[in-house]
């Protein structure tokens, strides 16, 4: 009876993880993890951070001109720039999953 109560529970938790897997995919996983790593941060805390600043819009454009997944400024993102070594660097990078990750976790 116990045992098929456990399954049965099981069952239905798989199910709901997968539901929301479905519902609510992580994008830009890889890059995630390849750079929390670098610089030693949660991924989970990089996902949250992008999920409230851009809702995972690699495109977003904030009122006071934040861009990108992580919405980081642009003056910033110069600095930041600088810092990595990033050559010929333009504004526009920051709608770059890959340089827009990378400079925010680096900030963080």
């Amino acid at each position: 009876m116990y045992v098929s109560l456990i399954c049965l529970v099981l069952i239905l938790f798989t199910a709901i993880i997968m539901y929301l897997v479905v519902l609510y995919p992580i994008r830009y996983k890889t890059t995630i993890k390849k750079y929390s790593k670098i610089y030693n941060i949660d991924p989970e805390i990089v996902c949250s951070v992008i999920n409230i600043e851009s809702g995972f819009d690699k495109n977003a454009l904030s009122k006071v001109g934040a861009r990108g997944l992580m919405q980081i400024m642009p003056s910033t993102a110069e600095e930041i720039a600088d810092k990595l070594n990033i050559k010929d660097f333009t504004l526009d990078m920051l709608y770059s999953p890959e340089i827009n990750i990378r400079m925010g976790c680096y900030y963080l």
